[in-house]
């Protein structure tokens, strides 16, 4: 599922598509704030909070390689 990268709130599925007007620069920006999921992932002992930040920074980096596919 899909999260507001400001909010960290799941998005409606008419809002997804807002991954698709993120620019070049952004790219960096959606895979750093990935790894930060990831860290705090590897940090968190709470099952809910583990599967919310795996599922998020699954989703910046799918967002991520959206931009570099664009790319070419």
């Amino acid at each position: 599922m899909p999260y507001d990268p400001e909010t960290h709130q799941p998005v409606a599925a008419a809002t997804q598509n807002r991954a698709c007007d993120f620019s070049a620069g952004d790219r960096v920006a959606l895979r750093a704030q990935a790894l930060r999921c990831r860290r705090l992932a590897d940090s968190i002992g709470d099952p809910r909070t583990l599967e919310t930040l795996t599922a998020m920074a699954a989703d910046y980096e799918a967002r991520a390689r959206m931009i570099e596919a664009r790319e070419g």
